[in-house]
């Protein structure tokens, strides 16, 4: 997962140490997985949930 330029700006130096941390040898290599969801969370934006009508419609592509 590539980071977005569009991070949140309450938090734009977490996300950018997360997304480096994410990219980084150490956490490939011990096969970190979990920092994509983290990621995900944090740049999710509340106001897009009013366009989800049904369960299908919220899984990730």
């Amino acid at each position: 997962m590539q980071c977005r330029a569009s991070i949140a700006a309450d938090h734009p130096n977490t996300l950018a140490k997360l997304c480096q941390r994410n990219q980084s040898r150490q956490a490939q290599t011990l096969g970190i997985l979990f920092w994509n969801d983290v990621i995900a969370l944090l740049e999710f934006d509340p106001k897009d949930i009013t366009y989800l009508s049904s369960f299908s419609d919220c899984r990730v592509l």
